[in-house]
């Protein structure tokens, strides 16, 4: 849970172990959210969550208690890990792009680990590339806040037209395929497209930043104005 953007960290959530058996474990996930209206959006998330990272440990998941279906000979080895193609192939970013492209794109990329707390990436001080999250959880931050969690299958870096504004640091134990940026304008001669789109996903994570800040910068002024009406 500790990549959902929707749900409350501080208190932290709770996952609680309901039953176990030969074929699957009962977990139980409790959280907080902001708002009442956020409970829909939170567990939609969770969902996607908990899927994606499923896939990305090779954890094949289970039938329902509830299924009246026979399986024999059920095979309990784990489901083989997502790679960066099919990571790519499921964003829809990357959805015009020919197999034998994507192939030789995530033949090009590098695998990355990261220690909680370090700094994966930070966009004032890099080159142009792009950067996959493959597994664990990370943070995005601007001014020192925090503006987004990316969690497995997620996208950040740094391309032109992007403001560097953005510095991301490993929540967790985060692997990253990186994409460096001579890979990047090669295949953005090909495909222009998939450049807007990219620049538009990656502004978004800048434009949540420049939102907080100006959200903050607001409060502030609020407070200056209240204590100059009470004289302080």
């Amino acid at each position: 849970m500790i990549g959902a953007n929707n749900i409350i960290h501080d208190p932290a959530p709770v996952v609680a172990l309901k039953g176990i058996d030969a074929f699957a474990m009962d977990i139980e996930l409790q959280f907080r959210v902001r708002h009442p209206s956020d409970r829909i959006p939170a567990r939609n998330e969770l969902i996607d969550l908990v899927y994606r990272q499923c896939i990305e440990t090779g954890i094949s998941l289970a039938l329902p208690a509830s299924s009246s279906v026979l399986v024999e000979n059920i095979h309990t080895n784990h489901a083989s890990q997502a790679t960066l193609q099919e990571l790519l192939q499921s964003n829809p970013i990357f959805a015009d792009i020919e197999q034998a492209e994507l192939h030789k794109l995530a033949a090009s990329a590098k695998l990355r680990q990261y220690r909680p707390g370090a700094i994966i990436f930070e966009a004032a001080d890099s080159a142009s590339n792009l950067m996959i999250v493959r597994s664990g959880a990370a943070s995005a931050l601007y001014d020192g806040a925090e503006v987004l969690r990316l969690a497995p299958g997620a996208i950040f870096g740094q391309i032109d037209g992007v403001p560097r504004t953005t510095k991301y640091e490993a929540l967790t134990v985060v692997e990253t395929y990186e994409i460096d940026g001579l890979t990047l304008a090669t295949l953005f001669k090909d495909h222009p497209e998939m450049q807007d789109n990219l620049t538009r996903h990656l502004s978004g994570i800048t434009g949540n930043g420049s939102a907080a800040g100006s959200s903050r910068g607001e409060h502030a002024s609020i407070l200056r104005t209240v204590r100059g009406l009470l004289g302080k």
